[in-house]
């Protein structure tokens, strides 16, 4: 077994405590709305959902499944999207956001963890 890089173990451990600080906030959110309208509902749905895959991404990442690494980015560019277009004119919001998130796709796809996920693949099959 090819031992975890700190890299993997940093981005893994942030993706669990993001995806369940983001939970939290989406039922809290939730639990503030005393007339809820649909388009409420849908929103803090989608955010909770986005926190929930980012739990699992984070919990997988950690055991060396090459498909959470995969799942975190594209699930994060989807969710930018959806904010950005429910959201129009707030893209200086989203700037630090991006930058903090495509530090930590790069920390996923360094050629140690590359090694790792591959190792891990192997190891598997």
């Amino acid at each position: 077994m090819y031992r975890r890089p700190l890299s993997v173990t940093f981005v893994g451990s942030i993706l669990c405590i993001l995806g369940v600080l983001g939970s939290l906030d989406a039922i809290w959110l939730i639990s503030r709305i005393s007339h809820p309208t649909i388009f409420a509902v849908e929103h803090f749905g989608i955010l909770g959902g986005n926190a929930v895959i980012t739990s699992v991404c984070g919990v997988f990442v950690l055991k060396g499944l090459n498909w959470a690494r995969w799942l975190y980015p594209i699930c994060f560019s989807c969710m930018a999207v959806y904010l950005e277009i429910t959201n129009p004119g707030t893209s200086f919001h989203i700037v630090p956001t991006l930058i903090v998130q495509a530090a930590l796709v790069l920390l996923l796809f360094l050629p140690r963890a590359n090694e790792y996920f591959a190792a891990n693949a192997r190891v598997r099959c």
